[in-house]
């Protein structure tokens, strides 16, 4: 996303974030999550409306107060996590206006990536490019800490770090003890190219997202949970969990996040304490979407506050001790329900002529497969699979299919939906005709 008129883009994606936790249930606030892979938490509507300056991206968790800011402004909003009241609101005085946040445990702290460069885009004079901030919460200054040249190549592209000039992806992580080599993760709106720099705007590597997913040539948001980096590709709805090497990314996980219009994100351990969730701001595109900050459960033990290192997750209670025992009468054995479960399979690369979606699992009754929301084909059985042509596909954005899947009434499993995300690959240049 840009902020001016000739950039200014509608397709938004940020991070999502998901759960490997089970068992659990939640309700806050009237919103209800039960403990699985993706669930919404919590959410908040935003109490100063980001609707008329068209859009807002920034969000970070201080560990009790939750940060936002709109498009065209250069104030931050503090407000309640839980009640979604304003507590507080701050000019931060920058003329390219707050963007992308994140917050800093070990400075306390905001680090902030602005909405455009200095001196412009179109200019690329030397010395100017991309200004990164800091918000000092001990005296309320606001510094710029460095900036990111237009010049500066990324090593794994040979590509300029700077695309769009409008920061929507920064991630700060704690190094130990020495704050001189703490880290802050950079990507410009819908770009590739992943800056990882020192506090001081050093820069210490570079990574080519699409190395991690295609789709990722329009990356969009960025977040620190633990050791590994939350990616999402602008329009696809997807985010991508990776670890990071010393010059390149491997996938660890794929998740869906069901809405593409999302931005920045943050985690939270703290306020569903003792889940875990990761907050991600909605941009609201001028009334299009809902002007909100969801909340979505994370995997135990995966994130820290401020990009310090995870808590390791809270062992249970030792059980009360129990009264003598005394002798049951005998009863039959319950026989335990059969085991239900889906998967979802495709291709990692983009589809040149047809491909296959499979899904694979156990005790499975039907399986409803749509296209961007239009059904193509009913399965049944444990094992079955669609044909999909590329004629089917979009090519200007990713293609969704979902599976839903019912269950063998025998094993009581309520039915669920599997997603997998599809591209269609870009058209060869013609070659030319020579008539001599």
């Amino acid at each position: 996303m840009m902020a001016t008129d000739s950039r200014r883009r509608i397709g938004r994606v940020g991070l999502a974030a998901l759960a490997l936790t089970t068992g659990l249930l939640l309700t806050l606030g009237g919103s209800t999550a039960s403990a699985a892979v993706g669930d919404k938490v919590h959410e908040i509507t935003a109490p100063v409306s980001g609707v008329d300056t068209f859009c807002s991206v920034g969000v970070a968790f201080d560990g009790s107060s939750l940060y936002y800011d709109r498009c065209f402004d250069t104030n931050i909003y503090k407000v309640d996590p839980v009640s979604g009241g304003l507590q507080s609101t701050f000019d931060t005085g920058i003329p390219e206006r707050p963007n992308a946040l994140a917050f800093d445990a070990t400075r306390n702290g905001l680090w902030i990536g602005t909405q455009e460069c200095q001196e412009g885009p179109e200019a690329r004079q030397v010395g100017s490019g991309m200004p990164i901030y800091f918000w000092d919460f001990d005296d309320n200054s606001v510094v710029q800490q460095f900036t990111i040249p237009f010049s500066l190549v990324n090593p794994a592209t040979t590509e300029s770090f700077l695309f769009a000039c409008f920061d929507d992806g920064l991630a700060f992580n704690a190094q130990g003890a020495g704050a001189a080599d703490d880290e802050l993760f950079f990507s410009d709106d819908v770009d590739k190219n992943l800056g990882l720099f020192r506090p001081d705007g050093t820069l210490v590597a570079g990574y080519d997202s699409t190395s991690i997913d295609p789709s990722l040539a329009a990356n969009s948001g960025l977040a620190i949970g633990g050791p590994n980096l939350y990616m999402g590709n602008d329009g696809g709805g997807d985010v991508f969990r990776a670890t990071v090497g010393v010059s390149s990314l491997g996938l660890v996980d794929q998740f869906t996040s069901g809405d593409d219009r999302q931005e920045d994100m943050e985690c939270d351990p703290v306020t569903f304490a003792p889940v875990e969730a990761m907050w991600v701001r909605t941009t609201p595109q001028g009334g299009a979407f809902p002007d909100v900050m969801t909340a979505y459960e994370i995997e135990s033990g995966s994130c820290g506050v401020g990009g310090q290192p995870p808590q390791p997750p809270q062992a249970p209670p030792p059980p009360a001790a129990a009264p003598p025992p005394v002798a049951p009468a005998a009863v039959p054995v319950a026989q335990a329900k059969p085991t239900a479960k889906a998967s979802i399979r495709g291709p990692r690369k983009c589809v040149r002529n047809k491909t296959t979606i499979k899904v694979r699992g156990r005790n499975i009754s039907t399986v409803i497969y749509k296209l961007n929301g239009k059904r193509i084909k009913k399965g049944k059985g444990n094992k079955s699979s669609v044909k999909i042509k590329a004629k089917q596909l979009r090519r200007s954005r990713a293609n969704r299919v979902t599976a839903r899947v019912r269950y063998k009434s025998a094993t009581g499993a309520k039915a669920q939906t599997k997603r997998f995300t599809l591209r269609r690959c870009a058209r060869k240049a013609a070659k030319p005709k020579f008539t001599g």
